[in-house]
This record gives structure tokens, C-alpha cells and sequence, in this order.
């Protein structure tokens, strides 16, 4: 069965200012996009910059080419000990920080033709 991805562009923000200078790092108050595909500094609530949506694009890649799943996920995301979006923030978090996207990577029987 064909599958069809599409792309929201809904949370899209303004990485520099009217001088075209990079915004300063700063914090943010929430976390707000997809925990599947949030690099460490999203999932640590800092501004998102051009860096985070380059490592987005990495995992969702690798989401792509594994069968929709990220490597070691299953192994290490224990849905049973998720009681909510904090917890599941924290858990995502921590799993990211335990596996690097190359390791993620390594994991995946890509053909070689």
C-alpha cells in the first residue's frame, strides 16, 4: 500500500533578525513540535535554530529508511512508564542523549548494491 508523507511547515520560525544576524540562544517557555524528531537542544527548551532543523531532517530520514521507527526506540521507549507529555519529554530526551544519530545509523541493514 503506497504511503503519503506530508510536510507542516506550521511551526516554521524566523531564525535572524531584520539585519540578518543569527537570534541569540535563549530559552523558551514550552516545548512545542514533535518529540520523534526534535534534536536534544529543542527537547532542552532552547530557541530552535538552522542546527535543530537539519538534525530533525537526520532523524526523520532515518525514520524513513528504518521502517518508520527509529533505531533502538523500541528497545528503550517504555510506553507502560509514560504517564504524560513531561514524561514522555524526559524519556525522549534521554534516549537521544544515549544514542547519537550516527550510532542510529550504524544500526540500519541498508542494502549495498
Amino acid at each position: 500500500t503506497p504511503r503519503v508523507f506530508i510536510i507542516d511547515y506550521g511551526m516554521a520560525t524566523e531564525h535572524s533578525d531584520s539585519n540578518g544576524e543569527h537570534l541569540p540562544k535563549e530559552k523558551m517557555q514550552f516545548f512545542r513540535g514533535n518529540l520523534y524528531f526534535a534534536s536534544i537542544s529543542r527537547l532542552e527548551f532552547n530557541r530552535p535554530c538552522r542546527k535543530d532543523d537539519l538534525v530533525s531532517l537526520c532523524y526523520f530520514i532515518l525514520f524513513l529508511i528504518n521502517d518508520c521507527e527509529l533505531p533502538f526506540f523500541k528497545e528503550n521507549y517504555d510506553k507502560n512508564e509514560t504517564k504524560g507529555s513531561e514524561n514522555d519529554l524526559n524519556q525522549m530526551r534521554s534516549f537521544k542523549k544515549k544514542y547519537s544519530l550516527l550510532e542510529m545509523v550504524d544500526q540500519i541493514n541498508i542494502p549495498r548494491h
